[in-house]
């Protein structure tokens, strides 16, 4: 059976894929490239969401910015994270050193397309999130 792969990156996007780093600004399950970059760069809007907003659709761009889509805001925090396997690796990755990734205030999203989940933990300082 495949070992299923996870993604990192960084605020400019350069986190080599499959490298759960603690500088990370995202985890992800699919990798960065299978979206498109767009102008500019995230200005944080995502910091405004609450916990009101859990269930509610917004078009999300991420880091530098990369433009994801519309995605369902389903939590905030690790645990929010339907994927076990993923949610763990997550976990585990930011504890480590001097930058943690501070998983409890992390805005996740889901994107569901073709029967697929594409599930993003992403800081929300380098998010937009735009109510749809």
């Amino acid at each position: 059976m495949p070992t299923k792969k996870f993604y990192s990156y960084n605020f400019m996007n350069n986190v080599p894929a499959n490298e759960l780093k603690n500088s990370a600004s995202v985890f992800m399950n699919v990798p960065l490239s299978n979206f498109k970059r767009s102008a500019g760069c995230a200005h944080g809007s995502a910091e405004n969401l609450q916990e009101s907003d859990i269930g509610k659709k917004f078009d999300v761009e991420i880091l530098d910015p990369v433009k994801i889509g519309i995605c369902t805001l389903v939590g905030f925090g690790f645990d929010a994270i339907p994927d076990p396997k993923f949610r763990e690796v997550c976990k585990e990755a930011s504890k480590e050193g001097d930058n943690p990734f501070f998983g409890h205030l992390v805005p996740i999203f889901i994107q569901e397309n073709e029967g697929k989940q594409t599930i993003i933990a992403v800081k929300a300082i380098f998010c937009d999130a735009t109510p749809k």
